[in-house]
């Protein structure tokens, strides 16, 4: 059984693993963590003389205390982009009654699009789009009607993918209309064979991807935080969410 990195106190500190990666050090990690992955890619390619076997992103959907919350775990080995995009509302966003997700915090038009093979499934529920400001991680945006997936503008092709958005004081049935659970759809991007999945239901423990150890580490420290915002939201009085049409 894998145990989380130890944490090591001294004078009343924590130099844990979590604290050496978060603020400033987590975000020159992360670029850290993009390079290794890309170059990891590269390397793989060269030597075999062919694409590394397939990259998964998978969303998460699902209740966490009074909270409904996104998340996006995997990477993407991407294509050549079709074009820039932005996800309506700003921040996180999820409206079932068109198959959209947005994870991640961002302005305008700052991702890059790209496009997957139409499935059956279209919608995730009856309800209507809510947006919140409460998103974080990896900027990303899914819309299954259309077929698109898009990527902030700056992901490295290859790299891990860890985002989120938090609706609070909200339910799967009540507030999204989403009453389905497991496996809603599987969607192959286009010229690859890289796979887009959403699941309502809890991510697993431990979530795979590239470069385990360095993933492991950024992932387990991730929801760390994930967790703690999720707690202080549930002691907030008023909601963060707002309805759009």
């Amino acid at each position: 059984m894998a145990h989380p990195p130890p944490e090591i106190g001294h004078g009343g500190q924590n130099y844990g693993i979590c604290t050496l990666l978060s603020a400033d050090h987590m975000q020159a990690f992360t670029s850290h963590l993009k390079l290794l992955a890309f170059a990891s890619f590269a390397t793989a390619t060269v030597l075999s003389g062919e694409r590394p076997a397939q990259a998964i992103l998978t969303y998460y959907i699902y209740e966490r205390g009074s909270d409904v919350v996104i998340e996006a775990n995997g990477s993407l080995l991407v294509p050549a982009s079709s074009g820039a995009t932005s996800c309506s509302g700003g921040n996180g966003r999820l409206n079932p009654g068109v198959g959209l997700l947005c994870t991640g915090a961002g302005t305008g038009s700052d991702m890059l699009r790209y496009n997957f093979g139409l499935q059956p499934t279209t919608t995730f529920g009856t309800g209507s789009a809510v947006n919140t400001a409460d998103a974080s991680g990896t900027r990303t945006l899914f819309n299954a009607t259309i077929g698109v997936v898009a990527l902030h503008s700056s992901y490295v092709s290859g790299s891990p993918i860890q985002g989120d958005a938090i609706f609070a004081n909200s339910t799967l049935s009540g507030t999204f209309g989403i009453t389905t659970t497991g496996l809603l759809g599987t969607w192959t991007l286009n010229g690859t064979q890289d796979t887009i999945q959403v699941i309502v239901g809890n991510p697993p423990a431990s979530v795979p991807g590239p470069l385990p150890l360095l993933g492991a580490a950024a992932a387990f420290c991730y929801s760390r935080r994930l967790r703690r915002r999720v707690s202080l939201n549930r002691s907030a009085s008023p909601s963060t969410t707002s309805i759009s049409a």
